[in-house]
């Protein structure tokens, strides 16, 4: 949730701020916002780009941005062995690339959702 509090403080602050003037005007006088108005840029080119979670919850564990920061890498089988660390297994099931075709090579990274 801190991301999402920081851009209604942000959002709050330009309420203030000329519409006209440059972004860089209002970071100058406001440097709190910065980290919010860059995720905000950079959510235009990139909407994927980050992860959506209540990164300061009081029961968020390292560990659970870890497991999910892994698997945008292909990690798809985690081994915990405890809240601090994890093995994991790298593309479990990856075909060869001569195995690989139009058909099959955007999802077999996921098979269980196939068919």
């Amino acid at each position: 949730m801190a991301p999402a509090r920081d851009a209604a403080r942000a959002y709050s602050a330009l309420q203030e701020f000329d519409d006209a003037d440059v972004i860089a005007n209002f970071l100058i006088a406001n440097p709190q916002h910065r980290q919010a108005i860059r995720r905000a840029q950079m959510s235009e080119i990139a909407p994927y780009s980050e992860i959506r979670d209540n990164t300061i919850a009081a029961d968020m564990m390292p560990i659970d941005m870890l497991r999910a920061k892994l698997s945008f890498f292909g990690a798809t089988h985690f081994d915990p062995r405890s809240d601090r660390w994890v093995r994991i297994c790298m593309y479990a099931g990856a075909p060869y690339p001569e195995d690989l075709n139009t058909e099959n090579a955007d999802d077999w990274v996921y098979p269980e959702t196939i068919g």
